[in-house]
């Protein structure tokens, strides 16, 4: 009777199920801990085999090729855990580790399609499968080898920082070549019917700020441009012409007239005038009114292009030939020392060229021209008298090639392909084909009915990383997206 209730041991059996219970969850967690870092091993070197190979495209054939070969060649990593023991992640060979794609569905639960024809905007790498087994789970009956892999979807993206709210049609289209435009003329805003586009008139919405035309004006006159850089994938178009707008221009030749908005761009930091400004007015011009063109042998600005000159202002985009030698004989009267040796032909040198001839060449800035003792203005807006711009000092033209495209007479435009893009008002996410870096060659409403123009000359891009006279260098990165 004794045997029966003794009860000698009875902790022991307790003890040997939880001890066996947490073997059991123990060697579970070890199992799962094994296929969570053999997973993970093998993504990192899916992401980073697809961020390398994002770095390479540019959309072509050539950068898709460039990418497969960065995409299989950065791989170094190894796992630890798969079957074999420790042995180095690979790429899936061929067409199925590195396929390209030109769009991603939003959702991440869609399947992909990889594409066979440029545009290649996108990198989908997989990795070559290895097997895990359990250790622990064997002693349960679970034997099952599954293969592990991993795949990532990476872009690159760039931006443009500091970009004036404005927007072009490239003559071409898709085939525009900047290097062949750089010294030819836009009429880049036409305050009378000249729209780009239907019911555009080159304008861009303001992302992070206000719609209204003082926002507009104040982005266009001042040093700052859009207040947040722009992706390159897209652009968002403004409607209508705004032509109030167009005075915004000769703020940075030195003119402050009656402007949309709050802000007295004349006495306002960040609203500064370039070192030269020479544009045709009357000598001591009030600084707050419309320019009017004197004429005669006073120079507007920088001359147009002899088609624009001879279609009466009908050509949009001109030929790159414009009178340097009348330029010359009439901004320099008498001046035979210092004039430039391609100012002899026609197109021979760009008008910035001319530009920055004419502050560099000599000390003090003394080809800057100065034609107020003949009726026209000075050219030098801090030898004015009196001084308009009180807001601050007028920085110095920037020289080096890198900095060009701070001077305050070059704007940073969206080039846009729209003869295969219908733009029409307010369209979103319009992709930049080419950022193109303008030189205001005039003031805006100088010269008779053809007030509020504004002309630019180009003179520079960001393809290649940046090329012309005033190259543009984007923000480049690569991202994950899948």
């Amino acid at each position: 009777m004794r045997f029966w209730k003794d009860e000698d041991g009875a902790v022991l059996i307790y003890v040997t199920l939880i001890l066996a219970a947490f073997i059991g969850v123990g060697g579970l967690a070890l199992d799962a801990g094994r296929a969570f870092t053999l997973r993970e091993e093998m993504q990192q070197a899916a992401d980073a085999a697809a961020l390398a190979g994002a770095w390479q495209l540019d959309g072509t054939a050539a950068g898709a090729a460039r990418a497969d070969a960065a995409a299989r060649a950065v791989v170094s990593n190894s796992q630890k855990w798969a079957s074999g023991g420790s042995a180095a992640v690979t790429i899936a060979g061929g067409t199925a580790g590195v396929q390209f794609l030109s769009t991603v569905p939003s959702s991440d639960d869609a399947a992909l399609t990889f594409t066979a024809a440029a545009p290649f905007d996108y990198v989908w790498v997989k990795t070559t499968a290895t097997n895990f087994d359990p250790w622990f789970m064997r002693l349960f009956g679970f034997n099952a080898v599954t293969p592990v892999a991993a795949e990532a979807v990476a872009r690159k993206g760039s931006s443009q920082c500091q970009v004036t709210p404005l927007f072009m049609c490239l003559p071409g289209g898709a085939s525009f070549n900047p290097t062949a435009w750089v010294g030819h003329q836009v009429l880049m805003k036409a305050a009378q019917g000249g729209s780009w586009t239907n019911g555009n008139w080159g304008l861009l919405d303001t992302p992070g700020g206000s719609q209204s035309a003082g926002a507009l004006a104040s982005m266009i006159a001042g040093v700052n441009g859009l207040p947040q850089c722009i992706d390159s994938a897209g652009v968002d178009t403004k409607p209508g012409n705004v032509a109030s707008i167009s005075a915004a221009f000769n703020v940075r030749l030195d003119v402050y007239e009656n402007l949309p908005g709050n802000v007295n761009y004349q006495n306002t930091a960040g609203y500064p005038p370039a070192e030269h400004v020479q544009k045709g007015t009357a000598a001591n011009a009030s600084c707050t009114a419309r320019p009017t063109f004197v004429g005669g042998a006073i120079p507007p600005g920088f001359p147009r292009d002899a088609d624009i000159i001879s279609s009466g202002g009908a050509t949009r985009f001109g030929n790159g030939q414009w009178d340097c030698l009348t330029y010359w004989a009439q901004a320099h009267p008498g001046d035979t020392l210092n004039i430039p040796a391609a100012c002899s032909s026609a197109g021979g040198m760009t008008r910035y060229e001319m530009y920055l001839h004419e502050i560099t060449s000599l000390a003090n800035k003394a080809l800057i021209p100065d034609l107020s003792g003949s009726g026209g203005d000075n050219g030098d807006p801090a030898e004015r008298s009196p001084i308009c711009y009180t807001g601050g000092p007028i920085p110095p033209t920037p020289t080096t090639l890198s900095q060009r495209i701070n001077d305050r007479r070059i704007f940073t435009v969206a080039g846009v392909d729209c003869s295969t893009i219908a733009i029409n008002g307010n369209t979103p996410n319009v992709p930049v084909q080419q950022y193109l870096s303008m030189f205001l060659t005039e003031p805006a409403g100088t010269q008779g009915s053809t007030n509020g123009d504004v002309y630019m000359e180009i003179v520079g891009f960001d393809q290649g990383g940046g090329g012309g006279l005033v190259p543009i260098q984007l923000r480049e990165w690569t991202e994950l997206v899948r």
